[in-house]
């Protein structure tokens, strides 16, 4: 009876995580300016390299001391729709060809749900949480 109720189980987690991503796939964005409660206006330039978001230790967990650190981003994406949770996106496009993506919800909110470190060819390379 065990295995069953854990199949049964690991089927229900992959269909929620399935629909999950489903659903942000379907999501439309709009570029927007960065809110003001995340940072002064005019914020600074990006300042943001690679190796500080690669190193072991953490970066900043809130945007607002994320964008004061490494600077203003590249876009900000908000979904055309309100989404639960972290549906808007800080973008950084580093010189390198990588892209870092700060996962974050609406303001006022300030935490940050994920940073998502994509090389050029848009392969993940870290994911903080």
């Amino acid at each position: 009876m065990r295995p069953s109720i854990a199949c049964a189980l690991s089927l229900l987690l992959c269909s929620h995580a399935h629909a999950q991503h489903r659903a942000e796939a379907g999501t439309r964005y709009l570029t927007e300016p960065v809110p003001e409660a995340w940072g002064p206006t005019p914020l600074s330039p990006s300042r943001l390299k690679l190796e500080d978001v690669l190193r072991p230790a953490r970066p900043p967990r809130t945007v607002a001391a994320f964008v004061a650190r490494f600077g203003a981003p590249d876009l900000y994406l908000a979904p055309e729709h309100e989404v639960p949770g972290y549906g808007g996106r800080l973008v950084y496009r580093l010189q390198t060809g990588h892209t870092v993506t700060l996962h974050v919800g609406r303001p006022p909110l300030q935490s940050i749900g994920a940073i998502a470190v994509r090389d050029k060819d848009g392969k993940e390379i870290r994911l903080i949480k």
